[in-house]
Formats: structure tokens, sequence, C-alpha cells
């Protein structure tokens, strides 16, 4: 599933539409009235530190080529949790 960036999810809201997508704890920080928006479906992903390391590592990998913004990673490491197994 998509993660949205906090300037998509204001502009969904902005026009009434739903949010299937999921968001991170930024948007959750920079636009807090995303909890109380009744066309939002989707879930709010919560990075733990260990969700920091392996981006920090895996950006730093990409310093050679471009890097990459929180919103995909925060999706990669969803992915990630996924396949290990662990809860969202």
């Amino acid at each position: 599933m998509a993660v949205l960036d906090t300037n998509v999810v204001i502009e969904r809201i902005k026009r009434r539409e739903e949010i299937r997508e999921n968001t991170t704890a930024v948007t959750f920080v920079e636009y807090p009235k995303i909890v109380y928006y009744k066309k939002f479906y989707g879930k709010i992903l919560f990075p733990d530190v260990e969700d920091f390391m392996l981006a920090h590592k895996t950006q730093n990998k990409l310093l050679v080529g471009q890097s990459k913004n929180i919103c995909r990673f925060a999706y990669s490491v969803n992915l990630h949790k996924q396949k290990r197994g662990a809860d969202n």
C-alpha cells in the first residue's frame, strides 16, 4: 500500500476525499487533524529505533545515488516488518 506525504493528505482533505493509504508519524505531527478526519481509513506508521537505524544504513548506501524521502523509508520499513512478521 502507498504511503502518503503530508501535502497529499492535506490536498485530499481539502477535496473531502477518502484516504485509504497509510501515512507516517511525520504527517501525524505536521497535520494533527488527520486523526479526526472521518474519511481517513489508513494507518499512521510510527517507526521505532530499529527502523531509523535501517533507514540510516540504507540512506548511507544511497549517498552514491539519490537519497529517498522519509515517506518512502516508512513504506520500506513497513515492508521489512511484514517480511519478518512483526506487528505494525
